[in-house]
């Protein structure tokens, strides 16, 4: 199977500017707020212009504390979304609305907040205006972790881009943590004990979100990779808060983080992750084995190398030419994209797919093993001929 890798697209913003400056224009967004709040009790019942209806959350979940951290370089727009997801605002569109026209922009400052659920636009776009509670004054650097790789060279891309952190300083934070040392990260709870992996499984595989993260430029290496595994974490409750049944099968979180991970190594199509993500549901219900390509490279040591024939008769728990099952735990990290696929696959018939002739990256399906063996032969006699470059 192919193995390409995607870069994440990261929302950036400039950070506000001085804090003098930022007062004055505080009080201006706090004075259009005001304004806005008498039109809002000033519009006849029954009209919502703006879907203020669906800025409340349901009384119920309301008024639970949330302390919210606004990043460095953070814009608007990627604030109104996470706060959406935390229940804060129930409309990211009233809330960019609002924002925009109280020129949040020019006063938001990094810092943690002190908000709740359920509450208006209007309050919250005044409470950032007013300033963080406790105020983020270091300097920061951008970071960037893509997905699709192996924890060791994500490890050694941080390295790369953060002066003050070295590989050997990040490796000794995964040795910790493997071995349950000092320093430790402390993972999902959904998370397998990695301390009782056997020697050849890396448990610890897949647990750092790929994304770009402004980080303190002072920050410890574990603090570094804490942000990481916390990302994972908050990017999973997104999907799942606890099992899930997918296609009639049970399947634990960790299981949803190994079945992305191996979408997110078999295709680039963002469109054909939800169909490659059924085969795999498909093969695991029917109890064939996986035969996936990517995992063998992963037992390699290299998600480039290709396999051979003697790779997939070895004994390696990652052999899913050998196994009728999951491998141990993920090959790679994953993507939003791959962990929505793997938590909500396309139901299909299909239990076979192959590069497609044009060499383009996309794929073909087949139902039998008979229909399958026609498009590898069309697959090769294209390669033959030159058409994969």
């Amino acid at each position: 199977m192919d193995q390409v890798l995607h870069e994440v697209e990261h929302d950036i913003g400039d950070e506000a500017s001085g804090a003098g400056g930022g007062r004055r224009r505080a009080l201006a967004v706090l004075g259009v707020l005001v304004a806005s709040a008498l039109l809002i009790a000033l519009w006849p019942s029954g009209s919502d212009p703006d879907g203020a209806g669906a800025d409340a959350a349901d009384s119920a979940s309301a008024g639970v504390p949330v302390v919210y951290e606004v990043r460095a370089g953070q814009t608007v727009r990627s604030v109104g979304d996470e706060l959406a997801e935390l229940d804060v605002v129930g409309s990211t569109l009233r809330f960019r609305r609002v924002a925009e026209e109280a020129g949040l922009a020019g006063v938001l400052r990094p810092g943690r907040f002190e908000l709740t659920t359920g509450l208006s636009a209007e309050d919250v776009v005044a409470l950032l205006a007013a300033g963080p509670v406790e105020g983020v004054r270091r300097p920061t650097v951008r970071v960037q972790v893509i997905e699709g790789l192996l924890i060791s060279d994500t490890l050694a891309s941080i390295a790369e881009q953060l002066a003050h952190v070295t590989l050997d300083e990040l490796e000794d934070v995964i040795t910790a943590t493997r071995e349950g040392g000092e320093g430790a990260l402390t993972l999902p709870d959904w998370w397998p004990d990695v301390t009782a992996a056997p020697d050849d499984v890396d448990l610890l595989e897949g647990v750092l979100w790929p994304q770009t993260y402004d980080v303190f430029a002072d920050a410890t290496p574990r603090d570094v990779l804490q942000r990481l595994v916390d990302e994972t974490t908050r990017e999973m409750a997104r999907v799942a808060e606890g099992d899930v049944e997918v296609l009639g099968a049970l399947r634990t979180r960790h299981e949803l983080m190994t079945i992305a991970s191996l979408v997110e190594r078999e295709t680039n199509v963002d469109s054909e992750r939800p169909l490659v993500s059924g085969v795999i549901h498909g093969r695991l219900a029917d109890r064939m084995r996986l035969e996936i390509d990517a995992t063998l490279s992963y037992a390699k040591g290299d998600l480039t190398a290709i396999p051979l024939d003697v790779d997939r008769q070895s004994a390696n728990p990652y052999n899913t030419y050998r196994i009728a099952a999951l491998p141990p735990g993920p090959i790679s990290g994953v993507g939003r994209a791959s962990l929505e696929a793997a938590v909500q696959p396309e139901e299909t018939r299909f239990r076979f797919y192959v590069l497609a002739p044009p060499c383009d990256g996309s794929h073909v399906f087949a139902i039998t093993f008979a229909e399958h063996a026609r498009n590898v032969a069309a697959f090769r006699a294209a390669r033959a001929a030159g058409a994969c470059g």
